[in-house]
């Protein structure tokens, strides 16, 4: 910002009427140009005298220490504005990046799981195949479905769909 362009937003800023950029732009040339400092110190005079005369206030005689006061206070404003931008910025990207990962270890775990599960299956299947080549004379069968009663029924269906 330019003195020009300070002094234009003078009257808004005594007003409270700058955006948070505004303002943060205001500032920041205030505190390197004593010449705009002193022009609105006289104007923060004026109108703050103004302002209490029409609302039939008594006029204070203090007002270099209400104009830093006010300066403080916008600075001050400004800082907290900047840390809650920042803390906004950084806590969401924190928050997603620890669901991903928290996420991301349960299903792993599962998948760990799945694919040990799976793993033990190959490797009992493996080991009856091995078994059973080796000696098929221990094998036995336990009738636990009655093969004839089935085949019966089978052929009734067939015969009653003809």
């Amino acid at each position: 910002m330019n003195c020009l362009d300070f002094q234009s937003e003078i009257t808004r800023y005594i007003n409270n009427e700058l955006s948070f950029k505004e303002k943060e732009s205001f500032i920041a040339h205030l505190k390197t140009c004593d010449n705009c400092r002193d022009e609105l110190e006289i104007y923060y005079i004026v109108m703050t005298s103004l302002k209490q005369m029409d609302e039939n206030k008594d006029v204070t005689s203090d007002y270099k220490s209400s104009f830093e006061k006010k300066i403080r206070s916008s600075e001050r404003e400004l800082v907290k504005r900047r840390y809650e931008r920042l803390r906004r910025r950084i806590t969401f990207p924190a928050v997603l990046s620890i669901v991903m990962l928290l996420t991301g270890l349960s299903v792993t775990d599962e998948n760990e799981e799945a694919k040990d599960d799976a793993a033990d299956k190959a490797k009992s299947i493996y080991e009856m195949k091995f078994r059973f080549a080796e000696d098929p004379s221990h094998i036995t069968f336990e009738k636990s479905v009655d093969l004839d009663k089935i085949l019966l029924e089978l052929e009734k269906q067939r015969d009653g769909s003809k």
